[in-house]
């Protein structure tokens, strides 16, 4: 694909039309279920909404607020099922968008412009420069985003989460204004700021347990699914109202969420009538935040899509960056001519979209409606079925799934998976009508507790390290030497045991100097703006420099695109001890007293040793055991 402009965009409408009425057929099938995927992201957008809604209140002294942001995630939402090209991509805003409209705010503030009246002609450059990307089909070029730029953002937004809370959780011990106050005001202040820590750490350690319900033991399937998955929800409304639990408290304990009635917020929906109060210099000023908006989503909206329709999804129907990037342009004119944020792609909350959407085969087989569905979706074991759907019960269906269960030959292992994803517009649709509806409940959000949004925060930054191989590697570099061959044994990342552990060192020290660079650039006053640009920079410094000095091979392993894993390896298996040399272990050495201890003496309230049995150990018994119970039934 060259220059030529629409081309890309064209290419997307034309590629993604034909599917366009089956997007909706898919959704209509699955009937109910397609409530689950609904509600599943509707929950895991509704509480990044709220949460930088009072971020965004806090460093605007109100000017825009939760109102601002879940309106544009609902309007942007609704849009993009509607019309979009990827119907599994959710809109919604995100950290770093926050970030840049704190420093614009700071810079409107310092030069007395018009705050909201500058936002809005910073969108409406975002837009056309958008609009403009996407004409020349500079969505091409995605395929260079790496693990190595991706990676680092990541991390950056994780720290970001982190510092906010934080910040957040210092703010409760402080006053709201400077009038003086009493011992008894005074104590009911410390009382806030401690309180507030506890409820933020409660919701912080109950939701990271609810969140690994999947692996418990207890329970049924299905309670361990809901848990999993709507548990960090439940756990919002359960710390909501412990914080109320002290009686005889004051109106201001605790302090509850910024979030004003939908039809009282100010003059944010009439801004375009105040866009004659910017003179000349202000309006050409506004370019510099819009490039850095422009820059910001040509990342992270691009990856959000491409993270949501990864090969390991095995969607079947085209994607749309172009054109869906075309579109973005038109959401954020939209929003600036509203006095509202603009949305775009979300993480994580794509890629948990295009998961919840996926269904077993194994459970299609045994629902004859999902077995239409399946059918209709073109897999059957495995299988592509092509043509018109049989109907219901009839022989040719029957012939069909006989036929392909006993005869057709496997496909490549890239499209024998165990499941299908509904490739579905209705589950988006549902999610951003559910968050709009929660604009008119403003009354029970204005109750919710900062400190659950602080903890909620921690939560976010804690949950976004799994999986991020920069974070895994971080771990690699204070892992004692001694003690690395235990990471070996267990499941562990591919490239340990093909690259030099010298050379993930170095790599892993670049990307941290790159984090430490660009999370130092926040701090730089009204200038941390042009982070995002830093981000972006460090697309070419991976495709041009990094290969001066290191040699492809690794870098392909370093940064590969796919998460790949590997099993475990035992000390007897072959080529053990020659990777164990090349991570600088020569050789497993004995454990001290002292561990050897530690992990003999099981903790407690009084210490006990764990005696290690051997399995003949328990044949014997087991055998002991049956022929005195024979004994006992004969007496």
């Amino acid at each position: 694909m060259g220059w030529k402009p629409f081309e890309g965009i064209k290419m997307d409408v034309r590629n993604r039309w034909p599917y366009y009425k089956s997007d909706w057929k898919q959704g209509f099938n699955a009937s109910y279920r397609i409530l689950a995927p609904a509600t599943y992201v509707f929950f895991a957008n509704i509480m990044p909404s709220l949460a930088f809604g009072q971020q965004l209140s806090d460093g605007t002294d109100g000017e825009l607020n939760g109102v601002n942001v879940l309106a544009a995630s609902a309007m942007a939402g609704f849009l993009q099922s509607i019309f979009g090209g990827q119907p599994l991509l959710i809109i919604g805003v995100a950290e770093p968008l926050v970030l840049v409209y704190k420093f614009m705010y700071t810079f409107c503030n310092d030069n007395d412009v018009d705050y909201q009246a500058f936002a809005t002609v910073t969108l409406f450059w975002a837009g056309g420069m958008m609009a403009v990307m996407a004409i020349l089909n500079t969505c091409k070029y995605i395929h260079r985003f790496s693990r190595f730029s991706g990676e680092i953002f990541g991390l950056l937004i994780a720290v970001l989460f982190a510092q906010q809370a934080i910040v957040g959780l210092v703010d409760e011990f402080k006053k709201d204004d400077s009038s003086s106050e009493d011992a008894q005001e005074y104590s009911w202040r410390l009382f806030n700021g401690v309180w507030s820590i506890l409820l933020a750490l409660g919701l912080l350690l109950t939701s990271l347990l609810c969140v690994q319900a999947r692996g418990w033991p207890f329970y049924k399937g299905f309670i361990r699914k809901f848990v999993a998955e709507y548990g960090m929800a439940v756990m919002v409304l359960v710390w909501s109202l412990i914080a109320y639990i002290p009686t005889g408290r004051p109106s201001g304990v605790p302090r509850t969420l910024d979030f004003p009635d939908l039809f009282d917020t100010g003059d944010s929906w009439r801004v375009v009538t105040r866009l004659s109060n910017l003179v000349s210099w202000q309006v050409f000023a506004a370019m510099v935040p819009g490039f850095i908006i422009t820059v910001l989503y040509f990342f992270d909206h691009n990856v959000s899509s491409q993270l949501g329709q990864q090969k390991d999804f095995g969607l079947k129907k085209p994607h749309a960056y172009h054109y869906d990037f075309l579109l973005l342009s038109f959401y954020t004119w939209f929003s600036g001519l509203l006095g509202i944020l603009p949305a775009n792609g979300s993480l994580p909350q794509s890629p948990m979209h295009t998961r919840a959407c996926a269904v077993l085969k194994k459970d299609a087989v045994k629902n004859e409606a999902l077995m239409e569905e399946m059918i209709e979706h073109g897999e059957h074991h495995g299988h592509t079925y092509r043509g018109k759907m049989p109907k219901r019960g009839s022989r040719v269906a029957l012939v069909v799934m006989d036929q392909e269960k006993m005869e057709s030959p496997p496909l490549p292992p890239e499209d024998d998976k165990p499941f299908f994803i509904r490739e579905q517009r209705l589950s988006g649709l549902l999610q951003s009508l559910l968050m709009g509806a929660c604009l008119f409940l403003y009354p029970v959000l204005q109750k919710i507790p900062r400190s659950v949004l602080w903890g909620y925060f921690l939560f976010m930054a804690i949950e976004s390290l799994p999986g991020n191989q920069f974070w895994e590697r971080i771990l690699l570099l204070i892992t004692d030497p001694k003690k690395r061959h235990t990471v070996l044994k267990a499941p562990h990342m591919a490239f340990l045991e093909t690259v030099p552990i010298r050379t993930i060192i170095y790599f892993t020290l670049l990307q941290l100097l790159a984090l430490g660079i660009c999370y130092g650039i926040t701090w730089a006053g009204v200038a941390g703006i042009v982070f995002p640009v830093f981000i972006m920079a460090l697309v070419p410094v991976r495709e041009y420099i990094l290969p001066r000095f290191f040699s492809l091979p690794d870098l392909q392993e370093l940064d590969a695109l796919e998460y790949e894993v590997i099993e475990g390896m035992n000390e007897a298996d072959e080529g053990f001890d020659a990777v164990l040399s090349a991570m600088g272990e020569d050789e497993v050495e004995p454990e001290t007293v002292q561990e050897i201890l530690d992990e003999e003496i099981r903790p407690g309230f009084r210490a006990q040793f764990a005696h290690s049995l051997q399995r003949s150990d328990i044949r014997r018994r087991r055998t002991s055991f049956e022929l005195e119970r024979r004994n006992s039934a004969d007496l």
